[in-house]
């Protein structure tokens, strides 16, 4: 009868009851967050008290790094999205126009349209068109515009601009003139 009334040493623990002071402090079932957290539920056989336990083993530090390391790795890539486009230093439009070229022709080939377009030359601009353009009172930032997007051909010597200034053409217009034809050198 003796060895019908004792349990094995696992079921209790080895510590006495904070209320009673008995060593009889019985396991009761882990749930879920008990397991996560380390805590190891107890009852006292002698006075029915309630307590909790926190053993710290190796598998629960993992659990717990873990526990921190996942959300701080979400909330980095939320914040630093990964990209998987290269930077070639070319300008928005003319790098995807490129891009799309490349990838097309090693996919197969471009349609008729497409390749056209690509071909398309570049309008060349000179000092009678911006005259012309002024003239039509087109407006300066369309002009600004097409002496961007535009080859230039301009002559920028000192009497073709007092030419167009007396012509009355904006001074924002002959800068970016000038600007153009000295990119291209």
């Amino acid at each position: 009868m003796a060895a019908a009334t004792q349990t094995p040493s696992a079921n209790y623990s080895p510590h006495p009851c904070s209320k009673c002071g008995d060593k009889q402090l019985q396991r009761k079932a882990r749930k879920a967050p008990h397991k996560i957290f380390g805590i190891y539920p107890y009852r006292c056989v002698h006075c029915g008290h309630h307590e909790q336990k926190v053993r710290l083993k190796p598998g629960l530090v993992v659990r717990w790094g873990l526990m921190v390391a996942t959300p701080a790795v979400a909330a980095w890539f939320w914040f630093h999205p990964l990209s998987l486009h290269r930077d070639d230093g070319l300008g928005g439009s003319a790098a995807n126009a490129d891009a799309l070229a490349r990838a097309r022709t090693t996919a197969g080939g471009l349609s008729t349209f497409e390749q056209m377009m690509i071909k398309k030359p570049r309008t060349t601009m000179d000092n009678a068109t911006i005259l012309k353009l002024w003239k039509a009172n087109v407006g300066t930032n369309v002009i600004l515009q097409l002496i961007r997007t535009s080859t230039a051909d301009y002559d920028v010597s000192a009497s073709s601009i007092i030419e167009l200034k007396e012509a009355g053409v904006d001074q924002t217009v002959i800068l970016a003139m000038i600007d153009a034809s000295y990119a291209n050198r």
